[in-house]
């Protein structure tokens, strides 16, 4: 249930509560510098939905990063949507649904198939 496969949704809810450790600062345009507990820095930038720890550009899900970047805008009160709308179309299930939406054609056990020349 929801709007993303379940292990899009495990990964989400652990990169969400890692987020909770950063604190995200507009950079201008859309790029934010994100800083973490054990002094790692990153840019995030919500145009091109890529990170410097390329976490989010890999497998399509918002790193801790994005997920902190995300959380400021939104107390910020800017128009981001919902979180999952930051998450590659690949992981939504309405994508999976459609791809697995053809069925197959049940076929005779290969004794019975034709013989060939």
């Amino acid at each position: 249930q929801g709007p993303l496969i379940p292990i899009a949704t495990k990964l989400l809810k652990k990169n969400e509560q890692q987020a909770a450790e950063y604190i995200a600062r507009w950079n201008g345009g859309g790029k934010y510098q994100v800083a973490g507990p054990w002094n790692d820095q990153h840019v995030v930038d919500i145009n091109q939905m890529i990170c410097t720890c390329r976490k989010w550009e890999l497998i399509g899900i918002p790193c801790r990063h994005a997920i902190a970047t995300w959380s400021e805008m939104t107390d910020n009160r800017e128009m981001v949507g919902e979180l999952y709308t930051w998450v590659h179309k690949v992981d939504l299930l309405d994508t999976w649904k459609v791809v697995y939406d053809f069925k197959f054609k049940p076929i005779k056990g290969r004794a019975m198939w034709p013989k060939s020349d």
